[in-house]
């Protein structure tokens, strides 16, 4: 009938197995952008996060005047006009989701500092105030009523407890850097604000001694590199898409200079210039006709992009004088692969550059206007199992990317992935279907999608697979985070704790150790399709010592064989199947492990 070989993943694989393998998909992660209302905790000083001044009266009046205030070129207030204050807030909107006791508050300068929301003063001396803080949902509000313009109040920073004889030489937050820690590269597309990013001049960037870390520049080069350091990490940064030569030589002499030896940095220009939704992409669309690259105006986008893409490239190069210090990734849209193509292709772009990088979401159609109707009448599961067959689309579209950048000797790899339940075009309005999303992506399937969705792109060759995102509320504007808060257990997050599975069962293998799932989870094999005579891979975690039986069927139910049945030790196994001596038809594969039972559909073809 056929063949099955499997091959235990762990110390117990032979020796040729172990080589080929070694080198599984690195897993990214997208650092979600800093902001007051944020939860995730990045700065153990939450000052570095507060939101931008909003100009008050001293007394009474609108909570936001919107009169101008007079700013210091590091944003500090500079001066006040009669009966005018500045406030701001700091842990917005966390209902309680961050640490309660006593936090300091140290400033230069004179003038007068008050709090208020969850915010108490306990006591005041010049340069530094006690506060009791009681977490709620109100957050910290400071509010400046009053400055001395010849010495104006400035260097304000909120210290949150157990950390003020530390915050400047250690500035995140233990916990923000143990959710991280076991990621391989951190992309900071949103830690930049790349999206529709105004910066054009080096000047213009946000530096460390900027007022706040959570404004519109975003967060300071300096803290990106330094947080790649404290982790050993390697960092992707996102080049604004406005921006002139001498910002690109500075950056790339910072990061040359700064980060560790060890690290390499990835380098892209801005994020998803095809997008027609960010001002990037009608930044180059206009340069690309000016240009006269193409009369097509698409065909145009790309090849600007493609072509200031290389030019950044070199630019880098020169500075760092060494090719392997960096990795240059050009970007495509996953859904068309004539937009990888094009971006490859134009004047040979794919000499300077190492990568394409794709973003391969699932679950995306469902959100869609015309899917509304069909969609809200789901339930979760019926939710779930159409992201199971949405996965598989998804990884075909990858491999025809992968397909055509290895043709072209670049690497394959994703910018972002993950799912995308999330309305769009209006359909975010429909509280029905955001409430369908959020319990989808709550759900305890959810991670055996992640699994299946990894090994797939594992399995597929791919390469470093940056998840969007770290940590992040959800709402009718999507369900990003792998984690929705800061302090989640792992377990009460299934996307985080599949992710972690999936690094810790690779990254064993990598060094030849056994490893131990929590769990007994099946993987759709992988490539499903499988053409006739070829071979597939299926891969399975077995979370205890157990009897294992893998059985295949025909589509009526019929046993074929009975592949395996032994008794397995933890860890992570594949399977690898030879369709020899199978006609074409559809079949299923049977897994039990104990009392547990998983079920796949393999599909062979001609």
């Amino acid at each position: 009938m056929k063949t099955f070989s499997y091959l235990i993943i762990g110390s117990l694989f032979a020796a040729n197995f172990a080589h080929a393998q070694s080198a599984h998909a690195p897993v990214g992660l997208n650092l979600a952008g800093v902001v007051d209302w944020s939860t995730q905790l990045v700065f153990v000083d939450v000052f570095k996060q507060a939101r931008e001044w909003i100009p008050q009266r001293v007394s009474g009046g609108a909570w936001d005047t919107g009169e101008p205030l007079n700013l210091t070129s590091a944003g500090w207030i500079a001066s006040l006009a009669p009966g005018q204050a500045a406030g701001t807030l700091m842990t917005r909107d966390l209902a309680g989701h961050y640490p309660a006791g006593q936090y300091i508050c140290l400033y230069e300068g004179e003038g007068q500092i008050d709090f208020g929301f969850d915010a108490a003063v306990t006591s005041r001396q010049t340069g530094r105030i006690v506060l009791n803080v009681t977490p709620g949902n109100g957050g910290i509000y400071l509010k400046i009523t009053a400055t001395n313009a010849a010495n104006p109040i400035r260097n304000i920073r909120v210290i949150m407890p157990g950390f003020e004889s530390t915050y400047h030489s250690q500035p995140f937050h233990p916990t923000f850097l143990e959710k991280i820690k076991r990621f391989k590269v951190l992309r900071f597309m949103d830690w930049g604000n790349t999206n529709n990013s105004p910066i054009v001049k080096w000047e213009q960037r946000a530096t460390p001694s900027y007022v706040s870390q959570g404004h519109a520049r975003g967060v300071a080069l300096e803290y990106m590199i330094q947080l790649a350091n404290t982790l050993g990490i390697d960092p992707w940064f996102c080049i604004p898409h406005q921006v002139e030569d001498d910002y690109v030589r500075q950056f790339a002499a910072l990061v040359k200079n700064s980060l560790a030896p060890n690290l390499k940095a990835y380098i892209e220009y801005s994020n998803e210039v095809w997008n027609g939704q960010f001002a990037q992409a009608g930044y180059a669309q206009a340069r690309g006709l000016a240009l006269g690259l193409s009369a097509n105006a698409y065909e145009a986008q790309l090849r600007f992009y493609s072509q200031r893409a290389v030019e950044i490239f070199k630019i880098c190069e020169e500075v760092f004088q060494d090719r392997a210090r960096f990795v240059r990734v050009l970007a495509a849209q996953s859904a068309n692969a004539w937009s990888g193509t094009t971006v490859m292709d134009w004047k040979n772009a794919i000499l300077p550059a190492a990568a394409l990088a794709i973003a391969p979401y699932f679950g995306g159609y469902l959100g869609a206007p015309q899917m509304q109707a069909r969609t809200q009448s789901l339930s979760v599961n019926q939710i779930l199992d159409s992201c199971a067959v949405d996965i598989v689309r998804t990884m075909a579209q990858a491999l025809e990317n992968k397909r055509n950048a290895e043709t072209r000797g670049l690497q394959l790899m994703a910018y972002e992935a993950g799912q995308h339940l999330v309305g769009f075009n209006g359909v975010e309005n429909n509280q029905t279907l955001t409430d369908l999303f959020q319990a989808a992506n709550r759900n305890a399937r959810m991670k055996q999608l992640y699994l299946d969705y990894l090994q797939r792109w594992d399995s597929m060759g791919g390469g470093v697979i940056a998840m969007f995102s770290s940590i992040g509320l959800y709402s009718k504007w999507g369900s990003w985070g792998l984690l929705e808060w800061q302090d989640q257990t792992t377990t009460a997050a299934p996307k985080y704790d599949a992710v972690l599975e999936f690094i810790a069962s690779t990254t064993a293998v990598a060094r030849g150790e056994n490893f131990a799932p929590t769990s007994f989870t099946l993987a759709q094999n992988y490539p499903n399709p499988v053409l006739l005579n070829q071979s597939a891979t299926i891969q399975y975690n077995v979370p205890r010592a157990q009897v294992v039986r893998l059985k295949l069927y025909d589509v009526l139910g019929n046993e074929l064989k009975t592949v395996l049945h032994e008794t397995q030790t933890p860890g992570s196994y594949r399977v690898r199947f030879d369709s020899a001596g199978l006609p074409a038809g559809v079949y299923f594969y049977k897994m039990e492990i104990g009392s547990e039972r998983q079920v796949r559909k393999l599909v062979l073809v001609r």
